[in-house]
């Protein structure tokens, strides 16, 4: 963004109630593109910027602006066949779509006008071809990932022209462009906020794995750089420490593995793997991976003849979950039997795309008809999940010899943003592949006495065998 737009929006934001100190600019940052540069002294605790409500666009400001858009997609989320699809993003994604098209016609010209033009944002990996994409991301949870969104995106295409036929004088690059824009730009609401979204994206390196959410929020009191507050009618945000004229100005968007990060920003952060618990993949299990039930053909591995369990670097209910999966498919019992026996075993995910509800049967470890067999059977399960899922990846086989591909490759290249994400994958597969293994160990040191082993699976959560 040049002088005169930076210039422009700001004057835009006061004019609509922002409270913008005179302090920063934004500029070319070091680390690539633009960001937001201290001019000034800022000093830690110092007011950078007050967003007002007005400057925002929401639900509220799209009312109030564009009612014939917010009454025909607000119709569209209220029919009720389309009531699993409807999303939260619609109603900005189609507002983007129609009004950064012809800024000068919208209250927000001059926030569209100073922003990124939809067409930079084809950068991103969803607008990558499938043939660049399979070339590094085949077998991965991320490559299935994005697949998923573009598909997600079409569908909506399709469902918001037909109920509003203006979208229809857009391709559905411009409603994929549209919806990447909003998601990388909106906040809990969902909302865009001006100002606020020209920052980068950083996240401190810590010092130590970071264990779940209580250890990233410490982490961000210690070392992030922008507190974030609200007020009725403010979005607020203030240094947390002293910048220098010539600093840029981050914030941490949010924590999340490299996967989300790639898909949805097009960036990857070469620690998150390892000191984060961040990280995930899926364990692929097909029918011939687990023991026939009759009476559970309604479970989501009989509707599909497959499964992916997702997974992650450290030991949490991801891992427990997957395990309680594995064990209601070990053990040599009916389901009715074992809902008898143990209860409902039923958990129900409520999940975007076309299985808008996943029903998948858990069984915990304390259930009397689980036996030391059908716990090492279960362990099995998921030992052969890995397996099928390190074997569909592209690649070298061994973790040491991707991170040699790493080191030779260019970073912020595309190929080593992909082989960043396969490398996470995997590094995901040997943690669980270690942990099955003392699993196994524990269990078989407990043999006949099941106690000690029952309550080591059960008392695990966000942490390591480090």
């Amino acid at each position: 963004m040049g002088l005169g737009k930076t210039l422009r929006l700001l004057r835009w934001a006061k004019a609509c109630g922002s409270v913008i100190e005179d302090k920063w600019r934004q500029r070319s940052s070091t680390r690539g593109g633009r960001g937001v540069i201290a001019t000034k002294l800022i000093k830690s605790g110092e007011l950078v910027a007050a967003v007002h409500e007005k400057c925002m666009v929401s639900n509220g400001t799209i009312w109030e602006t564009d009612p014939e858009t917010w009454r025909a997609v607000a119709s569209l989320e209220a029919t009720p066949p389309l009531r699993p699809h409807a999303a939260s993003y619609w109603m900005l994604t189609v507002f983007v779509l129609l009004h950064s098209g012809n800024p000068s016609h919208s209250r927000f010209s001059d926030y569209f006008g100073s922003m990124s033009t939809l067409e930079d944002l084809s950068s991103l990996p969803l607008f990558w071809s499938d043939g660049e994409l399979m070339s590094e991301l085949q077998g991965t949870q991320a490559l299935g990932e994005l697949q998923d969104i573009s598909t997600m995106v079409r569908r909506d295409y399709d469902l918001l022209r037909e109920v509003y036929p203006v979208v229809g004088q857009y391709s559905v690059t411009d409603y994929g462009l549209a919806y990447s824009f909003v998601a990388m730009h909106a906040f809990a609401g969902p909302k865009l906020i001006p100002i606020l979204d020209l920052l980068n994206h950083d996240i401190p390196v810590p010092d130590e794995r970071m264990l779940g959410h209580e250890a990233q929020n410490n982490h961000m009191d210690v070392k992030g750089e922008i507190e974030i507050n609200s007020s009725p009618s403010y979005i607020i945000f203030r240094a947390r420490r002293d910048y220098q004229p010539g600093d840029e100005i981050h914030w941490t968007y949010h924590f999340s593995g490299n996967h989300v990060y790639f898909k949805v920003y097009g960036f990857v952060l070469p620690w998150i793997h390892k000191l984060s618990c961040l990280s995930t993949t899926s364990l692929s299990l097909l029918m011939s991976d687990v023991p026939s039930k009759e009476d559970a053909s309604t479970v989501e591995i009989g509707k599909r003849g497959w499964l992916g369990l997702l997974v992650g670097s450290c030991l949490d209910d991801k891992l427990t979950k997957a395990l309680a999966f594995a064990r209601f498919w070990s053990t040599p019992a009916s389901l009715a039997e074992l809902q008898g026996a143990c209860g409902s075993l039923v958990e129900v995910t409520h999940g975007g795309g076309d299985s808008a509800v996943v029903e998948t049967f858990h069984l915990h470890v304390s259930c009397k008809l689980v036996s030391f067999e059908a716990e090492r059977g279960a362990l099995a399960i998921l030992r052969r999940g890995v397996v099928s899922r390190a074997l569909a990846m592209q690649g070298p086989e061994s973790l040491e010899a991707e991170e040699q591909l790493l080191q030779s490759l260019d970073p912020g290249t595309r190929k080593h943003k992909m082989v960043t994400i396969r490398r996470d994958e995997k590094y995901v597969l040997r943690r669980v592949s270690e942990y099955l293994s003392n699993f196994e160990s524990r269990l078989n040191a407990a043999g006949s006495d099941w106690q000690e082993y029952v309550a080591y699976i059960g008392g695990l959560y966000n942490r390591t065998l480090d």
